[in-house]
């Protein structure tokens, strides 16, 4: 008899007791799950675990073999978790005062004293004699959780000036955590209800500041009680994105985790009890990877552009592993070949959840065999399922999804991200009510023909833009707009950007004296009003095409900037015929040096694009005609390289088949053999095109020179059949040697951080230990208690094996507990955040010891500072010193994702500031660890 425990939010409990009478309790599972036999019901089955009232198991009917238990949270109450200091670090014996904010008997007595009683929300004030007081709310909920922790600086009391709002989240969610500075002295950090109020301020003006690692940073000057807003709201951090995973039935999957690989390889990061995770991402392309022991793995791309504002969204849903030997991915695209982000997709009737901004979806571990791919997005026109035979290995499924007509895509922002107060008014042909921009974006629905934009915010001005929408448009027009605070001149700049052969120009960006305003619509055109006079620079970039420079004399009135750009590096044109006509249906694969997305040619059967500079593989399909492939060079130097790819169709019955071989990394493998039902077949690309072969299932065999060799069954069931086949290196074996300084061996711990996962290794008392690993560069780190090493090994495909000596020295920095402990000091010049020569082997040992411990997932940088010199200026200063170590250790090769850097100035001190000893003893910086996964530790 199978018992399932869950808890009120149907999260699987693990390790609940499952008590039957006086037998030896059995512990659920990690999906909350434990299997009793022979059962005597009339003992009673009980069910206990931390947290939880007890249950009992009710006795089943006779035909009945499993039941769910949902558990009720214990009702306990919580400690109010506060700490309470003076601006120079002292704590403070304060007074807490906690009302319910729903109305009841409020609570009163000293910070460490106080207990929540009960479920609900409370305002908290801290007070004591003398210093201005605080207000906090904090909430207590039925799961047992404790409270946030939160801190409160308080300041000495200067007049009766109160400062109090609400911190959210552009979702209207509070912010937890943030901390507040005014007038450059810290407040201490927001609780649960992202509430705050700081009393016993000077009257007059004071300046504010909000710094959070998830958002961007805010300040306001000359703040003034009646001018700050009962709610702000913070900008998530370029580069947000909020992954929310699932498993069938809508679950929670308490053991995924996810997994960031990109321009670096960040550590894998549970989701925990909550399913969901925000993590910041540098820019450029990121492939995410879910993973769960019990629902396997789903992938996805993610595309992460410059200053990119908005939170990038990810919904993964998990269903039940096949366990089977074929991979699938999907990609979606719209006409334009932009990646199609928030597609919903469905196999054989199962949500797996929904596209990111690479538009694209990969499964793994499913059973081949016939299945049915379901695909659909919100403002799409809908597209009948592909149904289709899964094979063994990799196979790649594209949906082009077309817009509903005359949609228009509005985005406002400025520089320090999106406006959340724009409001967008089109004028043309039909009337329109203005439009708030929620968030700074919208999609608008426009009839056809030619409209103004015009977007208005109250604190940054307006811009318009034309364009033009034309009948029954698949395409989606993006109108971005880059407000910066009006100039308050008299003068207006109308720019209109055509490319060589004299066509509008759309999306081109425009930089004046330096300061990107915006890019232009689908008509060429942006519009700039309240600029002041005089000599203005303006530069213009847009894809595949060289950036010009012009200057402009500005005068009263609007002028005219009318710029044409000449083919830049890199582009592209490619013509898509069969038998010498266009082949309007085609979609052109582009294989390279680079991901890049599928796009669709027009029809005219053209595309026109930009690739980097190297030799690329053209693969042109058509369901209408067939397949065709061409290889190409991009040359570096500017100009329009025009290529024609001619389709060859398959004759009726037949299958033309593209095998695509590639490396782990994506990238193709030159000079491969493959054996095609006994017949070999060479090729120099990587690309193999096959023409009118028989439909049903066909034996293969791929092998490349320091590779593995993959041999797989393929069904061929389409008359265009594209398929990818990964081939894997041969691994390169390494011989591990650690060493003392003297040169006897020594146990150790290596951690190899590389272009794939590799366990870490633990050498013997003999200090040997092996390895294999894939061609690349490897940082290889030991570590043996206060001794530690670390170097670089480049592995190259073919090599023997290599014999790596690592000699272990003693080492200023090395993890303890929560922090890594310096034996060193991190040194700066004199008043300066400049550091010293002197601090480069103690931050070298700090990147050692980081990267020794795989599951430290995020670091704190805490700058501190003595009492000399005013609490301002040393509250920037340890800011500014934490700043640059940061800094330092990305160059070292830490990613910038696992570090955050705060200053705490003069609040936490060491010791006392009354001797030149005890005052260089409180100037340092120290590394706390925020996260790590404690498994992942050696």
């Amino acid at each position: 008899f199978t018992v399932r425990v869950l808890d009120p939010s149907d999260v699987p409990v693990e390790g609940a007791e499952i008590r039957v009478g006086r037998r030896r309790p059995v512990l659920t599972d990690a999906a909350g799950e434990a299997v009793l036999v022979d059962i005597p019901w009339s003992s009673g089955v009980l069910v206990r675990a931390e947290g939880y009232e007890a249950s009992p198991v009710p006795t089943p009917a006779p035909d009945v073999s499993q039941a769910t238990v949902r558990l009720a949270y214990a009702t306990t109450p919580q400690p109010l978790r506060v700490r309470v200091v003076d601006q120079e670090g002292q704590p403070v014996s304060a007074t807490i005062r906690a009302e319910p904010v729903d109305g009841g008997e409020g609570i009163e007595g000293p910070a460490d004293s106080i207990v929540l009683p009960q479920e609900g929300q409370y305002q908290v004030e801290i007070s004591a004699p003398g210093f201005g007081a605080q207000i906090r709310e904090v909430h207590v909920d039925a799961s047992g959780r404790l409270p946030t922790s939160f801190e409160v600086v308080l300041r000495p009391e200067a007049g009766d000036t109160t400062l109090s709002s609400r911190l959210l989240d552009p979702e209207d969610q509070p912010v937890v955590g943030a901390r507040l500075l005014i007038d450059g002295l810290p407040a201490g950090t927001t609780a649960d209800g992202g509430l705050f109020g700081v009393s016993g301020l000077a009257s007059g003006a004071h300046e504010l500041e909000i710094q959070h690692p998830e958002y961007t940073t805010r300040i306001f000057d000359a703040l003034k009680p009646d001018s700050l807003e009962a709610a702000l709201v913070l900008q998530r951090s370029p580069g947000s994105v909020r992954i929310t995973v699932r498993g069938p039935d809508d679950q929670i999957v308490p053991d995924a985790v996810a997994r960031f690989l990109g321009p670096r390889r960040l550590p894998p990061m549970p989701l925990g009890e909550r399913g969901q995770r925000i993590q910041v991402l540098g820019p450029g392309s990121w492939i995410l990877l879910v993973s769960s022991e019990a629902y396997g793995i789903q992938e996805r791309v993610l595309e992460v552009p410059e200053d990119s504002w908005e939170l990038i969204e990810v919904a993964v849903v998990l269903q039940n592993e096949e366990a089977g030997q074929a991979m699938l991915n999907v990609q979606v695209i719209d006409p334009s070949g932009r990646p199609v982000d928030g597609a919903r997709i469905e196999l054989d009737g199962l949500y797996l959840g929904e596209t990111s901004t690479g538009g694209t979806l990969a499964l793994s571990g499913l059973e081949p065999g016939p299945r049915v791919l379901s695909v659909s997005a919100e403002w799409m026109r809908p597209v009948e399922p592909q149904s289709f035979t899964l094979s063994q290995g990799a196979q790649d499924r594209v949906f082009q999804l077309e817009w509903e007509a005359g949609l228009v895509d509005v985005i406002a922002r400025s520089p320090e991200g999106l406006v959340a107060d724009a409001v967008v008014r089109f004028l043309g042909p039909t009337v329109m009510d203005p439009v708030p921009l929620d968030g700074g974006h919208s999609l608008v629905s426009l009839e056809p023909g030619a409209w103004t934009a015009l977007v208005t915010s109250e604190r940054l001005g307006a811009q318009q833009r034309e364009l033009v929408v034309e009948p029954d448009a698949r395409r989606l027009h993006r109108v971005e707009f880059l407000l910066v605070p009006d100039e308050g001149g008299v003068a207006g700049l109308s720019v209109e950007v055509t490319d060589p052969e004299g066509a509008p120009v759309e999306g081109a960006r425009v930089i004046l004296d330096g300061l990107q305003v915006g890019s232009t619509s689908n008509a060429g055109t942006l519009q700039l009003s309240g600029l002041t006079v005089g000599d203005r620079t303006v530069e213009i970039e847009a894809d595949a095409l060289s950036p010009a420079v012009a200057v402009v004399h500005l005068r009263e009135g609007e002028q005219q900037l009318l710029q044409q750009l000449e083919w830049g590096p890199g582009a592209v044109r490619i013509r898509a015929v069969h038998e010498g006509d266009p082949v309007p249906d085609a979609v052109i694969r582009f294989l390279g040096p680079k991901r890049t997305s599928p796009r669709p040619v027009d029809e005219q059967g053209l595309v026109t694009s930009s690739l980097e500079p190297g030799p690329w593989v053209l693969l042109a399909t058509s369901e209408a005609v067939g397949v065709g492939e061409q290889t190409i060079e991009i040359p570096e130097a500017p100009g329009l390289t025009e290529i024609e790819v001619a389709l060859i169709s398959s004759r009726v019955g037949l299958a033309n088949l593209t095998i695509e071989v590639k490396d782990r990394n994506g990238h193709l493998i030159e000079d491969v053999e493959l054996l095609f039902d006994g017949d070999l077949v060479r090729d120099e690309d990587g690309v193999v095109v096959l023409d009118d072969l028989p439909m049903g299932a066909v034996q293969i065999e791929v092998r490349a020179e320091h590779h593995q060799p993959r041999a797989l069954e393929l069904v061929l069931d389409e008359a265009v059949v594209v398929r990818p086949i990964v081939l894997e290196w041969v691994p390169i074996p390494l011989s591990l040697q650690t060493l003392r300084a003297d040169g006897t061996p020594i146990a150790a711990t290596i951690q190899l951080d590389g272009p794939a996962d590799v366990e870490a290794v633990r050498t013997g008392s003999g200090g040997a230990g092996a390895v294999q690993v894939p061609p690349g560069l490897w940082t290889i780190t030991a570590t043996a208690g206060e001794l530690a090493t670390t170097v670089q090994q480049r592995v190259r495909s073919g090599q023997e094996a290599l014999e790596v000596s690592l000699v272990l020295t003693e080492t200023s920095a090395r993890v303890t507990g929560q922090v890594v402990a310096l034996s060193g000091r991190v040194q700066f010049d004199f008043d300066e955040a400049t550091l010293r020569p002197d601090s480069a082997p103690v931050l070298e040992a700090v990147a050692q010891a980081i990267r020794s411990r795989p599951g430290i997932i995020r670091v704190e940088i805490q700058g501190h500072t003595d009492n000399i010199g005013s609490k301002p200026v040393n509250q920037k200063l340890s800011e500014l010193r934490a700043g640059a170590v940061l800094d330092a250790l990305v160059q070292l090769g830490i990613a910038p994702e696992r570090l955050v850097a705060r200053g705490y100035g003069t609040q936490r001190p060491l010791t006392s500031n009354d001797t030149q000893e005890g005052r260089a003893t409180n100037r340092r910086v120290e590394f706390e660890i925020l996260e790590q996964v404690p498994e992942l530790e050696p």
